[in-house]
């Protein structure tokens, strides 16, 4: 392992301190990699040894909320809207050419 003095850095150049910088990097992201295969590893080991998931530990599995369907486009009725996040292409065409959103309302 390299050792550097505080005396020793401070004379470094600019172009030899980015070099450094980039290597650092690269190391740090390499130890963290093999960091993250080793804890995934244990934790593998003792869940296969408790004959456990990792649902059944931290109970992760989420079902996905279904929201009720609010409009739906009677030309292709596999197009619907919830009315949440931003409206559809489908929708914004319809309303561009002058129908309003109680048409499409179920």
């Amino acid at each position: 392992m390299i050792k550097f003095t505080a005396s020793e850095i401070q004379k470094l150049t600019l172009k030899e301190i980015n070099t450094l910088e980039a290597k650092l990097a690269d190391a740090k992201n390499e130890a963290k990699e093999r960091a993250k295969t080793e804890v995934r590893d244990k934790i593998t080991d003792i869940l296969d040894e408790a004959g456990l998931t990792i649902q059944d530990v931290f109970n992760t599995l989420k079902t996905k909320r279904k929201l009720p369907i609010k409009y739906i486009n009677p030309d292709d009725r596999n197009q619907f809207w919830v009315g949440r996040g931003p409206r559809p292409q489908w929708l914004k065409a319809q309303i561009g050419a002058g129908k309003s959103m109680e048409d499409f309302e179920v």
